[in-house]
């Protein structure tokens, strides 16, 4: 089994989800959930969580989807190297301009769908469906995760990836809904400036697993499809 989809996006869910409380916490602090009794409380924060985590697996089933095309021409390792860069160029410009990332129609559209969903009587699946829309807002955190799936180049290796993205960012999340308190403005520093660090390493790890360099668990040496070299021995 290749853990590094799981390693990669739990590592970004985790390390970003400080950027998931600026942009998503708004929305998660006006969600009515103070006042219910804790198993309603807990069950409608974990499904409005994970119904985010469901949105971006969906779309990283997508854009695996899209990078599988690389695999079937045999341009895995390009996938790879070029993912690689994508990721590092996204980050570069998350850092630097982030409201490009997070501006335009689209985000003015689902912000309108979410407030349709906010102002209907809350249930089970309400805090569902919300979390499900609020996984469509732009994102530039979302952007880096989605260029790692398509890096992939496989549907399911895609799908899990932005799953475990997502589920990354549930601790914190379901935290600030649980206590309605920021964490203090050091500790966001601190995580605003390792972000776009860890997200260069998992860039250049991808890069280095298309250079093809026989590293172990690294960049592990290419062997063609055992099942093709069959079929070309046999005719």
């Amino acid at each position: 089994m290749d853990f590094f989809p799981i390693v990669t996006g739990l590592s970004i869910g985790l390390l970003g989800s400080l950027h998931c409380v600026g942009m998503c916490g708004p929305i998660a602090l006006s969600l009515p959930v103070h006042q219910m009794p804790n198993f309603q409380k807990y069950s409608n924060i974990f499904l409005y969580n994970f119904g985010r985590a469901l949105t971006y697996a969906l779309m990283g089933a997508v854009l695996g989807w899209a990078g599988s095309s690389f695999q079937i021409f045999g341009l895995q390792q390009f996938l790879s190297i070029f993912g690689g860069v994508l990721i590092l160029v996204l980050a570069w410009i998350y850092q630097y301009r982030p409201a490009w990332l997070s501006s335009g129609k689209w985000g003015a559209k689902v912000s309108t769908l979410l407030g349709e969903q906010m102002r209907k009587q809350k249930s089970y699946s309400t805090f569902l469906l919300i979390g499900l829309i609020n996984g469509l807002l732009p994102c530039g955190l979302v952007y880096m995760a989605l260029a790692s799936a398509f890096a992939m180049g496989n549907v399911l290796n895609g799908s899990i990836l932005m799953f475990f993205f997502g589920l990354g960012t549930l601790p914190l999340m379901s935290l600030l809904m649980i206590s309605s308190k920021w964490l203090k403005a050091s500790v966001k520093v601190y995580f605003k400036k390792i972000v776009p660090i860890w997200i260069a390493i998992m860039a250049v790890l991808l890069i280095l697993r298309g250079l093809n360099l026989g590293i172990p668990y690294i960049s592990p040496a290419f062997n063609a499809d055992s099942n093709c070299v069959e079929k070309c021995c046999e005719h």
